[in-house]
């Protein structure tokens, strides 16, 4: 498995970003998980516009 960085899962933060990196890295996951990265970014993003 070849993780981008090295992240402190000791630190919330940390540990969110190394289970999508985790999840990125499988086949089974990845467009689902994509797909769901995207939906919340688009939802944040039109919130943040309306703000």
């Amino acid at each position: 498995m070849n993780l981008k960085a090295r992240n402190d899962v000791g630190e919330k933060m940390g540990f969110i970003q190394t289970n999508i990196e985790f999840a990125l890295q499988r086949e089974e996951l990845r467009n689902q998980l994509l797909d769901y990265l995207l939906e919340i970014l688009e939802r944040e993003l039109i919130e943040r516009a309306g703000s």
